[in-house]
């Protein structure tokens, strides 16, 4: 953005560096240094960078859709829908769901491939302006 001053010769410029721009700054630093290697050569104070589709721990995403459809069947009981297993409390699977949240801080998440995995947490408290669903 120029912005003009009283003067016509005088500009002044402002730039503004998005997320985007400075992890490309960054990347183009570490491969000039020789710091970015491939995984599987990696070693310690080596950085790697790979495009992965990180996912939610599965154990938890199925204990959270096993809760949910227990919620939804004793909904559809209280209809008056006929549903086996609507009686069956979701409590004990959402205590176990608050104590996997507990012990890990944060939701678990994971990239599998033949030769590697990929394993990490990611905390809400440390996402900046956005929401855990768009990101993984």
């Amino acid at each position: 953005m120029r912005q003009k001053g009283t003067d016509q010769n005088e500009h002044k410029e402002k730039k503004v560096q998005t997320v985007t721009s400075v992890l490309s700054i960054v990347k183009s630093s570490l491969e000039d240094r020789g710091y970015l290697k491939n995984i599987l050569e990696a070693g310690p104070g080596n950085f790697v960078c790979l495009p992965v589709v990180l996912k939610i721990n599965s154990v938890k995403s199925l204990l959270t859709e096993m809760s949910d459809v227990l919620k939804l069947a004793g909904n559809m009981q209280k209809l008056g829908a006929p549903v086996k297993g609507a009686n069956t409390n979701p409590k004990n699977i959402d205590d176990t769901l608050k104590t996997m949240q507990i012990l890990f801080g944060g939701e678990e998440i994971l990239f599998e491939d033949e030769k590697y995995a990929i394993i990490g947490n990611i905390v809400d408290a440390h996402l900046y302006q956005a929401i855990l669903g768009q990101s993984v």
